[in-house]
């Protein structure tokens, strides 16, 4: 209510005073224990202090208040595992489980979000099925770092640690820094684009019913057409001003500057890698063996 003072507990939660002795409280053990329990399964102190509202469990009689700082504190105190005059509510080995992930998770926080690694601002994708990969940092793994294909039907999980998957795209800029002829012109077939799909599926339809406008279809041919030209002419025009932004000095370290100005995407499989440059080519080697080959996407 306004103006009322908020009770203080006279003893912590999950005991009581009886006769002058602290006890077990019954049903607030039980909620400590299932908050150890939830905290260990993978449930975040927000999560966990959600719950317990939802579910109107009292922390202090007619008061439901839980929050994460509450939640925190008994996780963080090992009086729950019976010591000084405490009765014992959880095991030694639950509250050293609890707490380990807890510091695991605390470092997960501390990592350092100005990395290079976390301003890579295009798709990383899977080589299996072309689906986006998700980036899992793990700091209890050798390896460090996951990146899991988001495809369920894939399942595809590549261990790659992010200073190898800096380095490698590093050495990819690098090796077209040194050979600017790998940057090619278009072939003449230009990107096909949606509207030049939808266009030529119109112009079959067409054709297939026999109800042939003279006009009609002549001025979709070349509209068709013109909108080829125009992708060709743009993918070339990209690619001049990727063979500009090449000419450069090799690099010593990771460039985020070179890179998202010429980069839209990486490829990763278990032992290759890939990046796609803005005008749709792709430049991909064999992961530690700096084998690089060419290729243009036509999607």
């Amino acid at each position: 209510m306004k103006g009322q003072k908020m009770k203080n507990r006279t003893v912590k939660y999950g005991y009581a005073y009886q006769n002058g002795i602290i006890t077990i409280n019954p049903t607030e053990s039980m909620t400590v224990k299932r908050i150890f329990d939830l905290y260990i399964s993978g449930l975040s102190l927000l999560k966990i202090a959600q719950l317990l509202t939802s579910e109107n469990i009292e922390y202090m009689p007619r008061e439901v208040s839980w929050n994460k700082g509450k939640i925190k504190r008994i996780i963080d105190d090992d009086i729950y595992t019976g010591i000084d005059l405490y009765p014992s509510v959880v095991s030694k080995e639950t509250y050293d489980k609890a707490n380990k992930v807890k510091t695991a998770r605390d470092t997960q926080k501390n990592v350092d979000r100005e990395s290079d690694i976390y301003k890579l601002n295009v798709p990383i994708l899977c080589a299996n099925c072309g689906s986006p990969l998700k980036r899992n940092h793990e700091t209890r793994c050798v390896q460090g770092t996951r990146w899991i294909c988001k495809n369920n039907d894939c399942h595809n999980i590549i261990h790659l640690n992010d200073d190898t998957l800096l380095k490698e795209t590093t050495h990819l800029l690098n090796t077209i820094i040194k050979n600017p002829d790998l940057i090619k012109e278009d072939n003449g077939c230009g990107v096909i684009s949606n509207e030049t799909v939808r266009i030529e599926n119109e112009i079959r339809k067409i054709l297939e019913h026999g109800k042939i406008n003279k006009d009609s279809i002549t001025e979709m041919i070349f509209r068709n057409a013109s909108i080829k030209y125009s992708n060709i002419n743009s993918i070339n025009h990209i690619t001049e001003k990727l063979r500009s932004d090449f000419n450069t000095s090799p690099l010593s370290a990771f460039s985020l500057s070179l890179f998202s100005k010429t980069v839209t995407a990486i490829t990763l499989d278990k032992s290759y890698i890939k990046i796609t440059l803005k005008n749709n080519q792709k430049i991909g080697g064999a992961l530690w063996n700096k084998q690089y080959c060419s290729e243009r996407s036509t999607t």
